[in-house]
């Protein structure tokens, strides 16, 4: 920011791009093509927002469910389950944070670091998994 609390974009570096404007305020944004806000102020005021409008909570803790219980069969050594097992348990299968692929290249669906895969079938069998450092892409 310049001496009149305006952002200086014609600074050396600025990469200005008129189509990125900060979520909080609405300043133009530049720099990296992923940033969201313009700087760290906005970003705070943004999630403190989310966080008072209660966005953030529930579904975190339906993530956090989902991995409790993938930790639970996963740590007693049951690698295999149903869908309607886990669902059982309390886990919702549309929720996770990320998707991977395995050793045996089927695509898993994870909490964090445990995953699981449902395989086609009657049964609807699921194979849970726990992400280790390199073992899956």
């Amino acid at each position: 920011m310049n001496i009149n609390g305006l952002r200086n974009l014609d600074a050396p570096g600025a990469n200005y791009s008129p189509l990125r404007w900060c979520r909080w305020c609405g300043y133009p944004i530049g720099g990296r093509t992923d940033k969201r806000y313009c700087d760290t102020e906005c970003k705070n005021a943004w999630h403190r927002w989310l966080r008072e409008q209660g966005l953030h909570g529930p579904i975190r803790k339906v993530l956090m469910s989902n991995w409790r219980v993938l930790e639970i069969f996963h740590t007693s050594g049951r690698e295999w389950s149903t869908v309607q097992e886990l669902e059982e348990n309390g886990f919702r299968t549309k929720f996770h944070t990320h998707r991977g692929a395995g050793e045996n290249r089927r695509t898993y669906s994870f909490c964090f670091n445990y995953g699981w895969s449902v395989l086609s079938g009657k049964t609807r069998k699921v194979h849970i998994i726990r992400q280790d450092g390199e073992s899956l892409n």
